[in-house]
C-alpha cells in the first residue's frame, strides 16, 4: 500500500511541476503554438533535458526491468548531471525503459513503442539496452514501460532531479 501512495505522490508532484512551459519534452523542434492550439497531450510538457553520448556520462545507473516493476523504482539525480541508464530485462516478457514527463507518458500509452531518444526501445527477456540523458531542469520525471498494458499496471518509477 505504501508503494501505491508513493507512486500517487510522484504523479501528483509531476503534474504540479508541469505548470510553466508549453515546450514539448525531449528537446525536439516543434512549431510555436499557443497554449490553446496545443493538443492536450503536450500542452503542459516540462523540459526534462536532452540525450547525451555515453562518453559524457557522469555516472551509470543499472536498472532491472522485471515483470511489472523496475529496480530501483526511485532515482535521485542532480541538475545538469549526465546519467547513462543500463537497463536489463530480467522479466519473462518484453519491456522498455522510457523517460519523460506525465504528458509524454500519456501520449506513449497504447502500445506505441517508437519513443525515439527517450527510450531504450523494446528489450526482449535477457537483453540489455542503454539510454544516456542530460538532466537540465529540477523536476520530477517518470520512467515507464509502455509494452502492452504494462504502464496501466503501474510499471513505472520516478526520477527526482534536484539542485
Amino acid at each position: 500500500m505504501r508503494k501505491i501512495h508513493a507512486l500517487l505522490a510522484v504523479l501528483v508532484l509531476s503534474l504540479a511541476s508541469c505548470g510553466g512551459s508549453n515546450d514539448a519534452a525531449g528537446g525536439h523542434d516543434h512549431d510555436d503554438h499557443s497554449h490553446e492550439e496545443e493538443s492536450g497531450d503536450h500542452a503542459h510538457a516540462v523540459e526534462i533535458g536532452s540525450p547525451a553520448g555515453a562518453s559524457e556520462a557522469d555516472r551509470t545507473i543499472e536498472v532491472s526491468a522485471k515483470d511489472y516493476s523496475f529496480d530501483p523504482s526511485s532515482i535521485e539525480i542532480e541538475e545538469k548531471e549526465v546519467v547513462e541508464f543500463v537497463v536489463t530485462n530480467e522479466g519473462t516478457q518484453p519491456h522498455e525503459f522510457a523517460i519523460g514527463d506525465q504528458a509524454f507518458h500519456n501520449d506513449a500509452q497504447g502500445g506505441h513503442h517508437d519513443h525515439g531518444d527517450q527510450s531504450t526501445g523494446v528489450l526482449e527477456p535477457g537483453e540489455s539496452g542503454s539510454i544516456t540523458w542530460r538532466f537540465t531542469t529540477v523536476a520530477n520525471i517518470l520512467f515507464a514501460c509502455h509494452v502492452e498494458d504494462h504502464y496501466e499496471r503501474n510499471m513505472l518509477g520516478s526520477i527526482r532531479v534536484v539542485l
